[in-house]
């Protein structure tokens, strides 16, 4: 089967991490015998031509990553902030121009999977029209629940979410959300997760920490909460000294958590590693005793699986994702915001963390969320949409 994925971000030279989710599941269909190829393309705001961007963009990149073809388009959102659909106009322009050279030298798909409806889904919806390549839709944005998102991109995201021949999420309250948002007559959404890589189940010698020790990874911004979990983790403190808190990530709110943690008298306790690539965190998280996710929004959460597949319980708030993966035996859910619960739950793990089975955490990760898995359900939903046509 010939799979063309369009994700909305991507790896590039001065982001190098960026996308790496959909990279990785493009990856894993790959082995299992399709033809898989990515095609991205960056929009930049006009500003942004004032810095060194104008040597790199304007042209076209095509990379063999490991035998995934890779289209990559850099350039530039002519429209000011005052026309929001700009961007998207420009994207389809380039994007469609960009795929006539794709299907020269590889050939037409079989089909199209678009990540998110702004802007993959509406290249992928231009291109259904022109050429009758279906196309399916995964919904992974968090824009429609934090509000950030314009009325005529609303509009256009249903149109995009209704001529898909498939619509996913990445978790059961974003379909109820997208319906909510979009209308119900846009439906069904069907609960497809994100996959975790193979190479978090790999096994480890662990070695003993007299610390226990918690890690929390993200973007350092105010939907990630981790200024709730500093004030959960100064009271936890009060109660347990041996215990550290291990920061992973990047983002305007660093320097602000780092003095707030210094502030409250906790900075010995708290560690910034700073961001670190796949191999780190994976190191890390093999280290540490428990995974917290203290957001106040999540449409899924990869970290919470990258986390159970090495066998870590996982404490996490009700943001909407980490609903469909925690449970009584792999972890606690809190509400978000609140740093009673988290400080509770935190003391409440490492008290009875002999009661958590690290292998059945694994083991139940491995059946729900592991490469094999995922892949097979995304390939069997490309098959019944082929046999169909």
């Amino acid at each position: 089967m010939h799979i063309l994925v369009i994700p909305f971000t991507y790896k590039k030279k001065n982001k190098p991490h960026a996308g790496v989710f959909f990279r990785e599941q493009a990856l894993a269909l790959k082995k299992m015998g399709n033809k898989v190829s990515i095609l991205y393309l960056e929009i930049q705001p006009i500003r942004n031509l004032k810095n060194n961007y104008s040597k790199i963009f304007n042209q076209l990149k095509i990379e063999d990553d490991n035998g995934l073809i890779t289209f990559l388009w850099q350039g530039w959102n002519w429209f000011t902030g005052k026309y929001p659909l700009g961007r998207s106009t420009i994207y389809v322009i380039k994007g469609y121009a960009l795929f006539k050279v794709y299907i020269k030298k590889y050939g037409k798909p079989d089909i199209i999977h678009a990540h998110s409806a702004l802007n993959a889904g509406v290249l992928a919806r231009k291109i259904k029209k022109k050429y009758n390549i279906p196309y399916i839709i995964t919904e992974h944005r968090s824009v429609y629940a934090l509000q950030e998102i314009e009325t005529s991109l609303l509009r256009l995201a249903g149109k995009v979410y209704s001529d898909a021949d498939k619509r996913i999420v990445v978790s059961p309250k974003l379909g109820k959300l997208l319906e909510k948002k979009i209308g119900s007559e846009v439906k069904p959404w069907e609960w497809v997760p994100n996959l975790v890589n193979d190479i978090f189940f790999s096994k480890y010698l662990q070695i003993p920490n007299d610390n226990f020790t918690i890690i929390n990874i993200g973007y350092f911004k105010k939907n990630k909460g981790q200024k709730i979990l500093l004030k959960a983790f100064k009271d936890v403190l009060k109660v347990r000294k041996n215990i550290e808190l291990n920061l992973i990530g990047k983002g305007p709110l660093k320097n602000e958590l780092k003095e707030y943690s210094n502030n409250i008298g906790i900075s010995q306790h708290v560690h910034f590693l700073g961001e670190l690539d796949r191999i780190k965190v994976l190191k890390e998280i093999q280290k540490c005793d428990v995974l917290i996710v203290s957001s106040y929004y999540e449409t899924f959460s990869v970290v919470i699986i990258e986390a159970l597949a090495c066998g870590k319980p996982v404490i996490a708030t009700k943001s909407g994702g980490p609903e469909c993966i925690i449970n009584n035996e792999n972890g606690i859910l809190v509400e978000p915001g609140n740093p009673s619960e988290l400080k509770n739950a935190i003391l409440d793990i490492s008290k009875n963390y002999s009661n958590y089975d690290l292998d059945k955490i694994r083991y139940s990760c491995y059946k729900k969320f592991s490469e094999s898995v995922v892949t097979k359900q995304l390939t069997d939903i490309y098959n019944q949409i082929l046999i169909s046509q």
